[in-house]
């Protein structure tokens, strides 16, 4: 009996969970049947849909269809767009023309004129371009030969040739200009003495502040065609009186590439009222842009196609055979 017992616990233990299992599997097989069920429902109320739709649309008739617009509707786009525009381009133009008023540069022989209130008669080219390197001995010497034939003009015949050169500051390249005139007209045989305060005369000496004439500070027993001399600038000491009315010509050197300031416009009125002929005070423009010294010389080397027909138009040869 015991035995027996014991198989009957062994059955009851094996089959009990049985129960609960089948009620479980039968709880999902019915969650799964309804899903399915209630997608066929679905799909049949909308196939059934779509055959109701298909049968009744057939008589439909449009009564009004629809008109499209000949033309899209009026919009602010195209105002906003050029007022855009026209602000843009008044922006830059104003822009420049500030620069244009503001600046003091020299830069050119128009600017020069105005901010100095005197006239420009040459200007010499700036070697800081790497690809014109080649060319700047021949592009210093043909704005050496312009400036000579214009100081020529200005040299009298019955009288001493002196030019002074002249500067309100240093590094304005009086030497340089100096040394290119003296080397050019030595070549073509005239005979020209060339006077620096570096070496002939002493800036702070009594001679020099009282000189009266050429011969107070320099003594020659030959004969000289043209002086030149090289004036320290005129913010370190002045020019005598004497030596400024002497020469046929005083030529202030100055870069066109600095600011033109108030102390050097006050020292140019210095020498223009102390000069009795106010034309002999003359500017030349040193280390200049290429158009600006075209503008006195012409066309510079190298000359190329392309660099011609920009030249004939910014001199505004639009029609010219050549």
């Amino acid at each position: 009996m015991d035995e027996r017992k014991g198989l009957l616990d062994e059955q009851y233990a094996y089959y009990s969970p049985v129960g609960s299992v089948i009620k479980r599997k039968e709880r999902d097989i019915n969650f799964t049947e309804q899903n399915y069920m209630t997608m066929l429902n679905s799909l049949n109320a909308a196939r059934l849909r779509q055959k109701n739709l298909q049968m009744t649309s057939a008589t439909l008739k449009v009564t009004n269809p629809p008109v499209f617009p000949i033309s899209a509707e009026v919009t602010s786009r195209r105002s906003i767009v050029m007022t855009v525009f026209i602000g843009s381009v008044l922006l830059i133009i104003g822009f420049f023309l500030v620069i244009e008023l503001l600046d003091r540069t020299l830069r050119d022989k128009i600017r020069a004129e105005r901010l100095t209130s005197s006239k420009v008669i040459s200007a010499f080219p700036g070697n800081n371009i790497v690809r014109f390197r080649n060319f700047s001995k021949i592009r210093n010497q043909i704005a050496t030969k312009f400036l000579s034939n214009t100081i020529l003009c200005y040299l009298p015949n019955n009288q001493n040739k002196i030019v002074n050169l002249l500067s309100t500051e240093n590094g304005d390249g009086k030497s340089f200009i100096g040394k290119q005139l003296e080397e050019y007209w030595i070549s073509i045989g005239l005979t020209v003495k060339r006077l620096t305060w570096h070496e002939d005369f002493n800036k702070d000496s009594r001679e020099f502040l009282l000189a009266k004439s050429i011969n107070n500070i320099y003594e020659s027993a030959q004969e000289v065609d043209i002086f030149i001399i090289e004036y320290p600038p005129l913010k370190e000491c002045n020019i005598p009186i004497g030596l400024l009315n002497e020469a046929s010509l005083n030529l202030v050197i100055s870069r066109a590439n600095r600011t033109w300031k108030f102390t050097d416009q006050l020292l140019l009125d210095q020498v223009k009222q102390l000069a009795e002929i106010k034309s002999n005070v003359v500017i030349c423009l040193n280390k200049a842009e290429q158009e600006v010294v075209e503008s006195f010389t012409g066309l510079l080397p190298p000359h190329n196609k392309l660099k011609k027909m920009i030249y004939k138009f910014s001199q505004f040869g639009l029609t010219a055979s050549e």
